[in-house]
């Protein structure tokens, strides 16, 4: 009973869909409620006080106003509800395929002419419809509708742009969302996640309106050529309708939570030597832009079976976006203009969208920032985990379910069963991010792409989420990119470590020997600011100056304008990146 109260939004939207299912069985079984025919005309009962004969009591005809009531609530509803269903399945339709697929043509072309036709006013729109249908009745059946099919179709063209746009604005702000991109990720078709992720969270605000254009409707129908044969009738079916609107309230159970930063820790036991055996992902000369402007400068990262391999470097160097690109998954507007990436000696690049649907979440599992973002709040953890196990696989419901039971159990999670019933937000931060990594884990991939899965963490958490990692990998022997800026994370996980600056591959080596030597001045900077509890009070140290703004031709190496060792040279000539073992782009790196 608790769940659902919570789902309706409350005991308000619990009195609302009361009333207004009163009043729809009412309509449906006028026949058996009504006492007596609503066109009887009784002289002798003229304008009776309600009383127990006639519980609203008679107009000047003798008719029984209940009857009345009861019997004008057919049609008005039908015009109503049908009007509404034309104007959801239309504006729903349109808002939602634009929302998701912003800063396309069509989201511009559907949404001028929308914006064109919500520039009338509703009211304008409606008083020329009551003056184009006219009056006469049509008869379908046993109803009499009063030329209310022209009624209907034209309220619910009229309905669809005020609907259409609000189901844009939230599927537009929704298709942002790490769920979407973690339901991408697993390999989900893109209607199925308009339909199943995307559309449940922006329908709070469209049933609060469809419910009071419903009164709308049966206002408007009442004036439609109804006149004098049931007057009335429709304000006062109108008059409860709006109490629906409560029902739009729990659509959405809203998220919280906070972000704490990172820890430090020792080196682990259980890091393997540096070991590279055959790349599972190997990206060469990779290429990203933003129209002109290139936020990827030829990127080359490969990534061997079982190994961690970290990406650090400062906001804005190009990790995130190289770890989309790996997947092609990359934001609106960008796109990779070279390079190629190879998935165990086959190209992503020539593969189809819908190849490249098979590949994530099979093969290329994500781990995202905050786990709470990169879950639907709408459904309860084992709707999601379940969807992402038959994402790749044909497994029933049941076998799903224990299939998502066990990555649970497998992640840590305690009463594994019980569990896949809560919903996100029951869920503590450290384990929402364990549930993240079972759903990445769910069709065992080859590699995981962890970006920043400890920042919305405490230190004690994050301690755990790394030791589950160094665990998983050790058992399944997934390859691990591990994005962060928290070096001693890096330390403790990776076997190798990847430094960038400026969208390009600054140095590359070891853990244990980029830590010891680092050869790159950016990287000698970067562990200068590690923070050290022997540091005493004195001012944290940090970089000089900021990183180049994205799009600035750089003649040279990017680093020069902050490095205290550049020289003419490479404020002249880019560094390449060379080395057999470790790799730097740097003129010093051979002095």
């Amino acid at each position: 009973m608790n769940r659902a109260v919570a789902l309706l939004g409350g005991p308000a939207a619990i009195a609302g869909a009361v009333i207004v299912l009163l009043v729809i069985l009412c309509a449906a079984f006028v026949p058996l409620l009504a006492p007596y025919s609503p066109t009887d005309i009784s002289l002798q009962h003229r304008l009776e006080p309600p009383s127990a004969a006639f519980l609203f009591g008679t107009d000047q005809a003798g008719r029984d106003v209940f009857s009345r009531v009861l019997w004008g609530a057919r049609p008005s509803l039908q015009i109503g509800l049908i009007a509404v269903v034309i104007g959801l399945l239309g504006g729903v339709s349109l808002g939602l395929w634009a929302g998701y697929h912003a800063g396309g043509w069509f989201e511009q072309a559907v949404m001028r002419v929308l914006d064109a036709m919500a520039a009338i006013p509703l009211l304008i729109w409606a008083i020329a419809v009551v003056g184009i249908v006219g009056v006469d009745p049509v008869r379908l059946g046993p109803f009499v509708f009063p030329n209310e099919i022209k009624v209907m179709v034209l309220l619910g063209v009229l309905y669809i742009p005020g609907l259409a746009r609000l189901t844009h604005a939230g599927a537009k702000a929704e298709s942002r969302s790490e769920y979407v991109d973690a339901r991408r990720l697993q390999g989900t078709a893109e209607w199925r996640i308009m339909v199943s992720d995307v559309l449940p969270n922006c329908l709070a605000p469209v049933i609060v309106q469809a419910t009071l254009l419903v009164a709308v409707g049966i206002v408007l129908g009442d004036h439609a050529g109804r006149g004098a044969q049931l007057p009335v009738l429709g304000r006062l079916v109108a008059l409860p309708v709006p109490r629906a609107r409560d029902l739009g309230h729990g659509g959405r159970v809203q998220p919280a939570g906070g972000r704490i930063a990172g820890r430090a820790g020792p080196p682990p036991e259980h890091r393997a030597a540096h070991r590279m055996t055959a790349p599972v992902i190997e990206a060469a000369g990779l290429r990203i832009a933003f129209g002109p402007v290139e936020v990827v400068r030829g990127v080359d990262l490969a990534i061997g079976r079982g190994e961690a391999v970290g990406l650090v470097g400062e906001s804005g160097s190009g990790k995130s976006m190289t770890a989309l690109g790996l997947m092609r998954l990359l934001p609106r507007g960008a796109l990779v203009t070279g390079g190629d990436i190879r998935l165990e000696g086959r190209s992503l690049l020539a593969l189809t969208e819908r190849a490249m649907t098979q590949v994530r979440g099979r093969e290329i599992a994500m781990i995202f920032q905050d786990p709470l973002t990169a879950l639907n709040p709408a459904f309860t953890i084992g709707r999601q985990l379940i969807d992402a196990v038959r994402a790749h696989a044909r497994l029933g419901r049941r076998a799903a379910t224990d299939r998502a039971a066990e990555l649970l159990q497998m992640v840590g999670i305690s009463a594994p069963r019980s569990r896949l019933l809560a919903y996100p937000h029951e869920f503590s931060g450290g384990m929402r991010q364990r549930v993240a990594i079972a759903m990445a884990l769910a069709c065992k991939p080859k590699l995981l792409i962890a970006d920043e899965p400890t920042t919305a963490l405490d230190v004690t958490v994050q301690a755990q989420v790394v030791d589950l990692l160094g665990r998983l990998r050790e058992e399944l022997g997934i390859a691990i990119l591990f994005i962060s800026h928290n070096l001693d994370l890096v330390a403790e996980i990776c076997d190798r470590v990847v430094v960038m600056y400026a969208g390009a591959v600054a140095e590359a080596d070891a853990v244990d020997a980029l830590f010891s030597r680092p050869r790159h001045p950016y990287t000698r900077q970067l562990l200068r600011c590690i923070p050290r509890l022997t540091d005493g009070r004195g001012e944290m140290p940090t970089i000089p100056g900021a990183p180049p703004r994205a799009g600035i031709r750089m003649d040279g190496c990017a680093f020069a304008p902050r490095c205290d060792h550049a020289f003419d040279r490479c404020r002249t000539e880019t560094p390449p990146l060379v080395g057999n073992g470790g790799q730097v782009a740097c003129w010093l790196a051979g002095s």
